[in-house]
């Protein structure tokens, strides 16, 4: 059995790993394998993390030897009570409560190009090309053939390139680059070896190799200096397969054709006008074995689908932090009051972007579930520095609270440092980190304690 101040360490540390992990390992049901792998090591680091702090580090450290009372300028302002403080509370909690009202404001930033970092001279040269050769109004599209037989997607390639033309003549704004003129089906090499073959007659070639031979003799050529163009001409021709064109050392087939073993792709990059672009895909969504492919639409889609997998991950952490909670603290109600300032932190947090012109992104939003860990173990060390000081006159609530500023300063130190990053990504990270943390430390400085107290009062005078 654990003493009374082994407990004080012991279940807050054991607790918040757990949740914390637990936080981390809801990353598999995002449905990405890097998120997952992600998941998985942070849950495992904090375990083990949780393990060195319990076992490994009391064995290094002598109590007795560093048993030195110092006073520092953290412990200085965790004896502040802020929570004491009604108006400072009430205002937290009205801004809280203000912020929960921005949840659906907070827009996500689809567009990847957005976050691509670009000097002001790459910025200002685009611009003028753009001016230049109109570039900026423009689509770039991969128009897709495909099919499990290697000839059918040749053919149906053949079809697109074929009504690219008619739609190019018939004034659309477009431009492509296809492969179907230096690789041809099957079916387009056996009609130009039938007509070959056809019009090579035995005549044609006699009167051909005679005029020739007498033509180049009045010119001063020897009769023999047109041998390889007439064996040409009689020379038996087959039909072509890829590994003849993968021959050509000029030209890389590869980077337009992808053959699996049942299943092939031919892709024709295709640039169209803005104002075409719909009636482009309109042309060819309805064609089968085809497909159009607008990254951008594309980008919209997955990252789209990305935000709502985040807002059902979320939920997911919340319900399992909570069963992991009401089995450590056996209490419904106190398991409530700390969940409680992690979401009015969230609504805090989400409040301060919207007021900055903040968005959610691919990568800052990965940082949002670091950022619920720590909002977590930030509660859960003040939920058990209250209860521990409401039965004893021990003041392991300020040495908790000296703890989480620590904790605060040491991630800002490595997130927060980002700030001065030249990239759009790393900053929206820094940025996202820092309102974040901060809104975690607030509340549970001020509303959490608060509120707590509240609870453990209205409960003594009820058990009295």
């Amino acid at each position: 059995k654990l003493s009374s101040k082994s407990s004080a360490i012991f279940k807050p540390i054991i607790l918040s790993s757990f949740t914390t992990a637990i936080a981390f390992l809801c990353l598999i049901f995002v449905g990405s394998e890097a998120l997952e792998s992600l998941g998985v090591f942070a849950a495992i680091s904090v375990v083990l993390a949780a393990f060195f702090a319990l076992v490994i580090i009391p064995l290094i450290f002598s109590a007795e030897k560093y048993n030195v009372q110092k006073t520092t300028v953290l412990d200085r302002l965790s004896k502040v009570n802020f929570h004491q403080n009604r108006m400072l509370v009430a205002v937290i909690f009205i801004a809280c409560v203000v912020g929960a009202f921005f949840v659906n404001q907070v827009k996500f930033e689809t567009d990847l190009n957005e976050l691509n970092f670009q000097t002001e001279y790459l910025k200002q040269a685009e611009e003028q090309l753009n001016r230049t050769t109109q570039y900026g109004n423009y689509t770039n599209l991969y128009l897709i053939s495909y099919d499990e037989v290697q000839n059918i997607a040749f053919e149906q390639n053949a079809v697109n390139l074929s009504n690219l033309k008619l739609l190019k003549d018939d004034g659309m704004q477009l431009s492509y680059s296809s492969i179907g003129d230096i690789v041809p089906s099957d079916y387009v090499q056996e009609n130009r070896l039938k007509n070959w073959n056809s019009f090579w007659t035995d005549e044609k070639r006699l009167n051909h190799q005679e005029s020739l031979e007498s033509f180049g003799e009045s010119l001063g050529f020897r009769k023999d200096v047109f041998q390889p163009w007439l064996k040409q001409i009689d020379k038996t021709f087959t039909l072509l397969d890829l590994d003849d064109f993968n021959k050509i050392p000029s030209f890389s087939i590869d980077n337009f054709i992808s053959q699996g073993e049942r299943f092939m792709t031919i892709t024709t990059p295709v640039s169209v006008n803005n104002s075409d672009l719909d009636s482009f895909e309109a042309f060819f969504n309805d064609t089968e074995n085809v497909f159009v492919i607008n990254r951008e639409s594309l980008n919209d889609s997955l990252l789209g689908q990305l935000k709502n997998t985040f807002n059902n991950l979320l939920l997911f952490s919340i319900i399992a932090v909570f069963l992991v909670m009401l089995a450590f603290f056996r209490s419904v109600w106190l398991s409530l009051l700390t969940l409680l300032p992690i979401a009015l932190s969230w609504f805090l947090t989400l409040g301060v972007m919207v007021l900055c012109g903040l968005q959610f992104n691919v990568f800052n939003i990965i940082i949002c579930s670091f950022i619920f860990g720590l909002g977590v173990d930030f509660s859960i060390f003040m939920t058990n520095g209250v209860i521990f000081e409401d039965k004893s006159t021990s003041d392991i609530l300020n040495t908790y609270k000296t703890s989480i500023l620590l904790s605060v300063i040491t991630t800002l130190l490595g997130m927060g440092a980002l700030i001065f990053a030249k990239h759009p990504a790393l900053q929206s990270v820094a940025m996202v980190s820092i309102i974040g943390i901060f809104s975690a430390l607030i509340v549970s400085f001020t509303v959490h304690p608060y509120i707590l107290k509240q609870y453990l009062l209205f409960k003594n005078r009820k058990n009295a």
